[in-house]
């Protein structure tokens, strides 16, 4: 059996979160909207403003991190959350890591009080898509333009999903730290 774990980062973990990020941004720029020498050029005082502007969650499969997620708070709806920067290496994709983290967000968001979890995917991204409604997002009409990179021809957008926190029973985290009713998290198995 896997062994998973995640856990908050704190102010100290910054050195953790930028090895994990660099890692991500290697192999997933595109996905991440960055580019390993964008970040790996950063100092380290703009590694440690990273840790103050959202909650940065790591998972670890056998006691190595291989995966990395942000919660924040949403700038355009201040009782809401914003889910970022998801990635799990290749190596543990499959094991059900990334459905770790997305639950420990939502669970560090309900918790917190607020009331929704926005996460952006980009509109071509159909398997983050898949991934998300399987958790119970909800795909909205709001649509934002990205970054396209080095390719200005290219018209890239973002599509947001969104996850209710309260007033469903399928989401609210209870007192055992599972959630109550049929929710899709635990419904699927976990990812």
């Amino acid at each position: 059996m896997l062994d998973l774990t995640v856990r908050v980062l704190g102010q100290e973990d910054w050195p953790l979160y930028r090895a994990v990020r660099l890692a991500a941004v290697q192999e997933s720029p595109d996905a991440l909207r960055a580019t390993h020498d964008q970040e790996a050029s950063a100092d380290d005082d703009h590694w440690h403003a990273q840790m103050t502007t959202a909650r940065r969650l790591v998972v670890e499969l056998d006691g190595r991190v291989c995966g990395v997620v942000s919660v924040g708070r949403f700038s355009e709806e201040p009782d809401s959350a914003d889910l970022s920067g998801l990635w799990v290496d290749p190596s543990a994709r499959s094991t059900g890591a990334a459905g770790r983290l997305v639950d420990t967000a939502v669970s560090l968001a309900a918790a917190e009080g607020l009331k929704r979890m926005y996460y952006w995917v980009g509109t071509e991204n159909a398997r983050a898509i898949g991934f998300a409604t399987s958790f119970g997002f909800r795909v909205t009409s709001h649509r934002r333009a990205i970054n396209a990179g080095e390719d200005p021809t290219v018209d890239a957008s973002e599509i947001a999903l969104v996850l209710p926190l309260e007033n469903d029973a399928s989401t609210v985290p209870n007192a055992a730290g599972g959630f109550t009713g049929a929710n899709p998290i635990t419904k699927a198995g976990g990812r």
